[in-house]
């Protein structure tokens, strides 16, 4: 990160990992919030609650995305654009064709149907976003659906969006993936429908 972003200040979430990421990345001189809960929801909120820079940009941690080639170009499009939030989208992808032929696209899809969303691609690990326009919406899941809800969020609230291109990485040995498609892709369509409208009325409920 630093390499394609000279200047830029690390903040790690440290999502209850069992590899001793946290450590290195404390030891290479990043800032590091450790948040106790698994889980991509519980990662999004303490991003959001944490950064304390103007913009920002989030990405795995598991080189899974190559940043160095391609951010400065994003960061050209981001500032040129004037976007509150802009996503990377995968001009090549390692995952199975089944995510990358079928389930993605058919999500994406949805989402451009059923909210407009302009975007080509809502499911890709890079995301920039200017703090002041992002960090006050609520993010109410907890799991790989949490990504798709701030989309959502973002394009409710009436703010702006875009998008740039980036490719994957090679498939990492012995990574393990936290996708469960069935799972997160039911998540995803009922985020889509109509969940984050249940989410806040439940939320509404809920508090005192």
């Amino acid at each position: 990160m630093t390499r394609a972003a000279p200047g830029s200040r690390l903040l790690v979430i440290d999502n209850a990992s069992t590899d001793g990421s946290g450590d290195r990345a404390r030891e290479a001189g990043a800032r590091v919030v450790f948040v106790p809960e698994p889980g991509f929801g519980h990662a999004w909120r303490a991003v959001l609650a944490s950064v304390e820079t103007p913009w920002c940009v989030v990405t795995d941690g598991d080189g899974e995305w190559p940043l160095e080639p391609v951010l400065p170009r994003l960061i050209d499009e981001f500032e040129r654009s004037g976007a509150d939030f802009l996503l990377g989208w995968r001009t090549s992808s390692t995952r199975p064709w089944y995510n990358a032929k079928l389930g993605s696209p058919a999500l994406t899809w949805l989402a451009r149907r059923a909210r407009g969303i302009p975007l080509s691609d809502l499911h890709a690990g890079v995301r920039l976003f200017r703090t002041a326009s992002i960090r006050d919406l609520p993010i109410r899941s907890h799991g790989m659906g949490a990504q798709t809800e701030l989309v959502l969020r973002v394009n409710k609230a009436g703010l702006s969006l875009a998008e740039g291109p980036i490719a994957m990485n090679p498939a990492i040995p012995g990574r393990k993936s936290y996708l469960r498609p069935i799972r997160d892709g039911l998540a995803c369509v009922a985020l889509t429908l109509g969940g984050i409208e249940v989410l806040d009325l439940l939320a509404e409920w809920r508090s005192p």
